[in-house]
């Protein structure tokens, strides 16, 4: 649901080249154990990323039936199988996998009648309106005060950027390096 795509045959998870390379070897890693299969992980040069793939026809159909759709997410407006937003322990994972991929966590900082201000923030970005209500709704659940502005959804608060990395965590080390809790 995140960076990648799932077609006919394959399942492919891309990482930005320069910065999330610890992040496509847990991605490779967590492949193999949740399906016990060998994945092909290379570096796509050209576009600067890393391409985790999986070429398993069975593992596709497992996807399917789990209710991951092949193909375009965007055109699709994919979004979050019921199976995992009813379930909170699903929901949390997923949100995490969300904002992992599609996430990012920077300084926030603005002028407001003259004075500077900057905050921590976390933002997720995506043109899936589904997804984005997926992590709005999951935030709001979880007790967070995010904001909401077109393709994205942001924890603007400090206190709950902090609580989002303490009880939601991090599996991409870039946007926990950036959090020193």
């Amino acid at each position: 649901m995140g960076d990648g795509t799932v077609t006919e045959y394959q399942m492919i998870l891309y990482s930005n080249a320069s910065d999330e390379i610890e992040y496509s070897q847990f991605l490779a890693d967590l492949v193999t154990k949740v399906f016990h299969v060998p994945t092909a992980t290379h570096r796509v040069r050209n576009y600067g990323v890393i391409k985790v793939a999986c070429s398993r026809t069975e593992i596709v159909a497992h996807l399917q039936k789990a209710g991951v759709g092949i193909g375009n997410k965007v055109r699709r407006q994919a979004g979050v199988p019921l199976w995992i937003k009813h379930n909170n322990a699903f929901a949390q994972a997923c949100m995490r996998g969300l904002v992992d991929t599609d996430g990012c966590v920077y300084l926030d900082r603005h002028r407001v009648k003259g004075q500077n201000y900057s905050s921590l923030c976390i933002a997720f970005t995506n043109v899936s309106m589904p997804l984005l209500d997926f992590v709005f709704e999951t935030w709001k659940s979880l007790g967070f005060h995010p904001t909401r502005h077109r393709r994205d959804v942001r924890l603007r608060r400090r206190e709950e950027v902090i609580k989002y990395a303490k009880q939601v965590g991090f599996s991409n080390s870039k946007h926990a390096r950036k959090i020193q809790v």
